[in-house]
């Protein structure tokens, strides 16, 4: 299918191109991503070398050996 615009209600694939794509709602077992920007994000678990943030508010924060300044 090659097309500039499309409106479509359901799309299954296993694998696509897509360039830009705008979307209310989808479900995504995998990402790979170089950047991610998101407004707000609902996280369970979050592993990571480095994190930098402004404000970090959390109910528990586990840091074993972590260095914070």
């Amino acid at each position: 299918m090659k097309s500039d615009t499309a409106l479509i209600d359901k799309l299954f694939v296993t694998t696509a191109n897509i360039t830009q794509l705008t979307s209310k709602s989808a479900f995504i077992t995998n990402v790979k991503a170089t950047t991610l920007e998101a407004v707000y994000a609902d996280i369970d678990v979050l592993k990571t070398k480095v994190l930098t943030a402004d404000v970090i508010t959390s109910i528990h924060l586990k840091s074993d050996t972590a260095v914070i300044d």
